[in-house]
């Protein structure tokens, strides 16, 4: 349905965006490869630290509406 995304934390180095997809175009297939990589101050969690996934969708669908 919509193309991936790459969620990112990263600390004061973060790496470019265009870096981040560099990597992923070396290391996973073409179709898991973000269209968009979005950084972080932390994860959505779940009081026991589990990740919302759903929040992070929520939160980012519209860089796929794009």
């Amino acid at each position: 349905a919509g193309h991936p995304f790459a969620f990112v934390i990263a600390g004061r180095e973060a790496p470019t965006p265009k870096a981040v997809i560099a990597y992923c175009k070396r290391r996973l297939p073409p179709y898991l490869v973000p269209r968009f990589v979005i950084f972080l101050d932390d994860f959505p969690r779940t009081f026991i630290g589990k990740v919302l996934r759903r929040e992070l969708v929520r939160r980012y669908e519209k860089y796929d509406a794009k």
